[in-house]
């Protein structure tokens, strides 16, 4: 409050003594502030104007001794924080919760915070009790020391000595800096994070300027905004000035960005901007810095507003990712389910294609079943930071059955791994129609000694034994307690399916994902005819619940019988993420 008081004092100082803008003596259409809906945020605005109309006569009773000074109340606005989509939008806007929740669970930031400064944190949590393992906990227990710190002049505590303290800091500063949009970690800055956090509050704070330039009877000679870092931030690199400002650093307490709208004498406006870094420093004028503007100190209204933003410089696929990313987290996971799907039946039939229509001269059964786990493995590459990767209505069932995703999410992403396998089928077919054509020139069969069929769907296998095996060994590399590194399940998940197929390959194909069995059947079934459907007495039914059941029976074997008796991870070795829900990201 003392910092608030006293960068209220340094507004005076010009808006009142210098420039005689305002008048010393509060005014209700003077000024109008408005601050977010946390307690803070209204006590430093409280402050602040203390300090701002410290001399204001006429505005509080001279007449009792209880009024504490010269103090004069002005009203401070606000709204709750879950409807606040101007000052507080990462608690009002899901999208914004997501982004933050993307980049707080990002493996390179969790692998640098968890195992790189592992030691500082259990340095932490055996001196305070206080488990550090995400961004968040770094942001409360960290905020905290730099507190009373730097404000309040605490000393450390001894198990915190200057170095640990400079490395806390450091883990601090960064983490801000990446989670509330900042580059790093593979990442650059997210656009769409900072016009979210802070491009309403421009928006609004133009339109303010707009209704002073048309001499509005009604408007305010001051519109103050009472909010925290996480809005100065974004606002600053929307201005394109934040690196210059801050460079890798946060705002400190009570730093404040100023716009000014000035008439000029031929009639025209200009805007200057203003950064106050904290209570005790004086305001920087970075007009000049923001992008599109002239190299002067003032910045003509028309091109503040029109400049080209920020933004507008980031690369082609950035800009494509913010316009047409899908909102709905069900539904993008949803979509990875399907191209991921239809990519492993494109490339695993191609491998079954060119092992049948060769007459095993080019892949033998061997190179087939290995080229099965890579058509695996780089599927779930593509898709496992979007919806894990699954790809398989058995892995899926399993999930649901432990309770990793919920009715609804289990109904869309098996349709559409079923969708994805039958136009990577389609793709597979049509790519192959010529040697389909020559391999039998009049007969399209699905039994017999040589078919067609066997290029696309499997017969009669040991669908329930091979399904349970590959869910088992997958629960038990996704189960973060066995420490196995994230980058490398994908690649581990394909060598399960070569293992799987080579122990099991004899019986016709190894039906283990329903996905490239009832995608792949419908296109057949359309071409050949039903008999793929009546084939031994409907048994691809049988396949089917099968392998379902065979990919439910697989997870509670390994939990059963091995996962509750692995051991936890101690704090400075544990995994990155928790993998098994890693396998659906949250709901925003």
């Amino acid at each position: 409050m003392t910092q608030a008081i006293t960068i209220g004092l340094t507004l005076k100082r010009r808006y009142i003594d210098t420039l005689k803008f305002m008048s010393p003596n509060y005014k209700r259409w003077d000024i109008y502030m408005q601050a977010c809906g946390m307690p803070r945020c209204l006590q430093t605005a409280s402050s602040l104007f203390a300090g701002f109309y410290s001399n204001s006569e006429g505005t509080y009773p001279k007449n009792t001794s209880v009024w504490p000074g010269n103090w004069s109340p002005v009203p401070i606005h606000s709204a709750p924080l879950t409807e606040d989509k101007l000052l507080q939008v990462d608690y009002s806007c899901p999208r914004d919760l997501e982004i933050y929740t993307e980049r707080a669970s990002n493996p390179k930031y969790l692998e640098w915070l968890l195992i790189s400064h592992g030691v500082l944190l259990e340095k932490v949590y055996m001196n305070t009790g206080i488990k550090i393992t995400d961004a968040r906990g770094v942001l409360d227990f960290f905020d905290c020391i730099r507190l009373e710190h730097d404000s309040f002049n605490f000393t450390l505590p001894s198990w915190l000595n200057q170095k640990a303290f400079d490395e806390a800091m450091q883990v601090r500063e960064m983490t801000f800096e990446y989670v509330c949009g900042g580059p790093g970690f593979g990442e650059p800055a997210s656009h769409e994070m900072n016009r979210l956090r802070a491009g309403n509050l421009l928006k609004t704070w133009i339109g303010n300027m707009q209704l002073m330039m048309n001499s509005s009877n009604e408007t305010y000679k001051v519109v103050a905004y009472g909010a925290h870092d996480t809005t100065i931030v974004p606002l600053l690199r929307i201005f394109d000035v934040k690196e210059r400002l801050l460079g890798t650093g946060n705002p400190d307490f009570t730093s404040m960005v100023t716009l000014e709208l000035w008439k000029k004498n031929d009639g025209s406006y200009v805007v200057k901007t203003f950064y106050y870094p904290n209570s005790k420093m004086g305001s920087i004028n970075f007009t000049s810095m923001i992008s599109g503007c002239p190299p002067v100190d003032e910045c003509p209204f028309d091109i503040f507003v029109n400049r080209k933003m920020a933004t507008g410089s980031q690369p082609l696929p950035e800009r494509l990712r913010d316009r047409f990313r899908i909102k709905s987290t069900l539904y993008r996971n949803a979509l990875a389910e399907f191209v991921g799907t239809a990519l492993l039946l494109l490339i695993g039939l191609g491998l079954s294609a060119v092992h049948v229509l060769s007459r095993e001269k080019i892949n033998t059964h061997f190179q087939a079943q290995v080229g099965w786990g890579f058509a695996v493995a780089f599927p779930v590459y593509a898709t496992y930071h979007i919806s894990g990767g699954q790809l398989n209505p058995s892995l899926s069932a399993a999930l649901f059955t432990l309770g990793k995703i919920n009715i609804k999410e289990f109904i869309v992403y098996v349709t559409a791994q079923i969708a994805g396998g039958f136009v990577g089928t389609v793709g597979v077919y049509f790519l192959y129609l010529d040697q389909l054509k020559h391999f039998q020139p009049n007969e399209r069969s699905v039994s017999g000694l040589v078919k067609h069929a066997d290029c696309f769907i499997p017969f009669p296998a040991a669908h329930l034994v091979g399904t349970a095996l590959l869910v088992f060994f997958i629960i038990a590399i996704l189960d973060k307690r066995n420490r196995v590194p994230t980058g490398a399940h994908p690649l581990l998940f394909g060598f399960v399916v070569t293992m799987t197929a080579m122990a099991y390959g004899m019986n016709a194909g190894v039906p283990i994902n329903p996905a490239k069995d009832i995608g792949p059947r419908i296109l057949v079934g359309m071409l050949y005819g039903n008999q793929v459907f009546s084939y031994h007495s409907y048994y691809w039914l049988v396949t089917l619940f099968g392998s379902l059941l065979g990919g439910i029976s697989g997870a509670w074997l390994f939990l059963f019988t091995l996962g509750i008796h692995v051991p936890e991870v101690p704090i400075v070795e544990r995994e990155l993420t928790d993998e098994s829900k890693k396998l659906i990201p949250r709901e925003a």
